[in-house]
């Protein structure tokens, strides 16, 4: 197989890919077409969501803003060094400038910042009772009739396993006492 399929680094920050070259990394399954229109929702929807306009961006990485613009498109892509600019800049990580998560009710979630999960949306059933989203479980080893602590605050609430809340607090505890 050939080693040229057909892509080349426009201006030193973007990667064009033609038609020939999007077939042979699907054929290989070394890429997901989809991450390439998640990449360019991504970009407009995290400049937007900063109040940024595409020169101010194209500024702050040390582009044109065309090249930006071209990003936006889906035309061509930002280089690994750009994308690494771009995630500094939102927040987030690399891999969160690919991946798009929608939930049902509110649509389209922008990728969290950087240590942050977003697992989507959970319904209250009747019974007050949630059922955590099974990526969430499998993250953070979460099991039936495992003990959660709720938090909360003006905004909302968070889960944290009861075991390692408790050890936090031994810790603090005994800090404490070794302090005094």
């Amino acid at each position: 197989m050939s080693s040229s399929c057909g892509w080349f680094a426009d201006s030193g920050s973007s990667l064009l890919f033609s038609s020939e070259c999007i077939s042979m990394l699907k054929a290989c399954r070394c890429f997901e077409l989809n991450d390439l229109f998640m990449l360019k929702d991504n970009l407009v929807m995290l400049r937007r969501l900063h109040g940024f306009s595409q020169e101010e961006i194209a500024g702050k990485i040390n582009i044109s803003r065309q090249a930006y613009a071209k990003w936006e498109s889906g035309a061509t892509i930002p280089d690994i060094e750009k994308s690494r600019l771009l995630a500094d800049l939102y927040g987030i990580t690399i891999d969160g400038l690919g991946k798009t998560e929608t939930t049902e009710g509110v649509g389209l979630i922008p990728p969290p910042p950087k240590g942050r999960n977003i697992w989507g949306s959970v319904t209250v059933n009747e019974r007050g009772q949630i059922v955590i989203p099974r990526g969430t479980g499998e993250k953070y080893g979460l099991t039936g009739g495992q003990r959660l602590l709720v938090f909360g605050d003006e905004e909302g609430i968070a889960l944290l396993p009861a075991e390692a809340f408790e050890e936090k607090m031994r810790k603090a505890l005994e800090m404490l006492r070794n302090y005094s």
